[in-house]
This record gives structure tokens, C-alpha cells and sequence, in this order.
């Protein structure tokens, strides 16, 4: 999935995300995807998704599916909180089926790690093949994604490297908020899993 959208052609010019997607198709990468945060749907006339829907026109001709969503991370939670509804805390990880038991999808960035979900590393793509990376990867042997898998994000604060974290349930707007929020307190425990 290539990030492509209003909130992202400040910082990444149009040509990185087609030359990223054109190099990939090119060598035979499966399922080659955008990945568009838009805030109320792709006809909505806010000017964030009216621009995001110029962009696509403009890349429409790699002919690429694109998934819709945005997550409430980075600066999406200070400038755009208000487009997230509150959702329950408690409960499963949503990304638990499809991205830590049974991964579809990983990110790389340009020091070579290899995520499964945001800055969730399962290894270095330069420093152990990806191909062994991928196929080395079972959810129990990491203890970030067994906890997730177990006890859904709120487990991330039974982990004994959470002791200190300062948890406060009206200040996240999700799971995906808390779970990010938690392994950020934990970064240091765990060199090599949060990128």
C-alpha cells in the first residue's frame, strides 16, 4: 500500500508514490495498492477530500485499487480529532486476523524494516533477506504482537515495561490510539520492534 493523499502531497511530492507504484508493478508485486486517508468519503466536499480526489485522477491511469481510511495517528490527532468518533478501548485488535495472525500486507521503510502494522517491525529487510523475515514470522514468538493477539491492545499494559504508563481511557480515540500510544512508552524495551 502507497500512501497517497491530501495530507501526504505537502511532504511527498506525487512523483515518489508513482514511481513507487510503477517499479513495483513493474516487478510483478502482487496486489499493489493505494492507501488513501480520506475524512468523510471520496465525494465529500471538504477541501481534503476534494484534493485527494484530484490526486487520484492524476494517478488514475496506474490503475491501482485504493483502500480507504484514516488512522488517527500522527498529526491526524491533534488537526483532525473531530472526524473521529470515540469507539470502545476494550476488545480484540481490529487488525488482529489480518495483519498479526495471518499478515497481507507489510510496510518497508528506507532503513529496511519491515512492519506489519504502524511501526511494528517484524525485521530488517537489509539485514536478514525478506524473504526470510516473512517466512520466520509467527505472532507468538514476538512478545508486542502475542499480547495483542492474547489481550487485544489494553494487554499492552499488563506487560511488565508498562509499568508507569500513564493510562487514561477518555484520551484515545480507539484501540489503534492506545495500542500506538502504549508501544511508543515501550519503544526503549524493545529495540528493533517499534520503528
Amino acid at each position: 500500500m502507497i500512501s497517497v493523499d491530501a495530507f501526504h502531497l505537502p511532504y511527498i511530492s506525487l512523483d515518489g508514490p508513482r514511481n513507487v507504484a510503477s517499479a513495483s508493478l513493474a516487478a510483478g508485486v502482487k496486489r499493489v495498492r493505494w492507501n488513501v486517508a480520506i475524512l468523510e468519503g471520496i465525494d465529500a466536499q471538504n477541501k481534503y477530500d476534494r484534493q485527494t480526489r484530484q490526486i487520484l485522477k492524476i494517478l488514475a491511469p496506474l490503475n491501482l485499487e485504493a483502500n480507504f481510511k484514516i488512522w488517527p495517528q500522527g498529526r491526524a490527532i491533534k488537526n483532525l480529532r473531530s472526524f473521529f468518533p470515540s469507539q470502545s478501548l476494550k476488545g480484540d485488535c481490529p487488525e488482529k486476523e489480518t495483519n498479526l495472525v495471518n499478515p497481507n500486507c507489510i510496510s518497508l521503510d528506507p532503513s529496511g524494516w519491515a512492519s506489519i502494522c504502524w511501526n511494528l517491525a517484524i525485521g530488517n529487510a537489509k539485514k536478514v533477506p525478506l524473504s526470510k523475515v516473512l517466512t520466520n514470522y509467527h505472532w507468538k514468538t514476538h512478545p508486542i504482537i502475542r499480547a495483542l493477539v492474547e489481550k487485544g491492545p489494553r494487554g499492552l499494559i499488563d506487560l511488565p515495561e508498562s509499568e508507569g504508563f500513564n493510562f487514561q481511557e477518555e484520551k484515545y480515540i480507539d484501540k489503534c490510539h492506545l495500542c500506538v500510544e502504549i508501544r511508543k512508552f515501550l519503544k526503549t524495551d524493545y529495540p528493533g520492534i517499534f520503528v
